[in-house]
């Protein structure tokens, strides 16, 4: 699956929206789908039980509008 992520990029859980979700930084990406990613809230991360790394279908960018 190809993707459009770069390193540093600020990322959260695809399709969730609204406050409390977990927002992270894209720290490494690892061959064509897996990526590491720091999120920025620990206890957040916990609560949705995040994995530092994950698949690339599972996250996308932060935009501002």
């Amino acid at each position: 699956m190809k993707h459009d992520f770069r390193t540093g990029d600020l990322v959260k859980l695809r399709g969730i929206s609204g406050v409390g979700v977990p927002i992270g930084l894209i720290t490494a990406i690892f061959g064509t789908d897996m990526i590491q990613v720091k999120w920025s809230n620990e206890d957040l991360s916990n609560r949705w039980a995040l994995q530092n790394v994950l698949p690339s279908k599972k996250i996308e960018k932060v935009t501002l509008i």
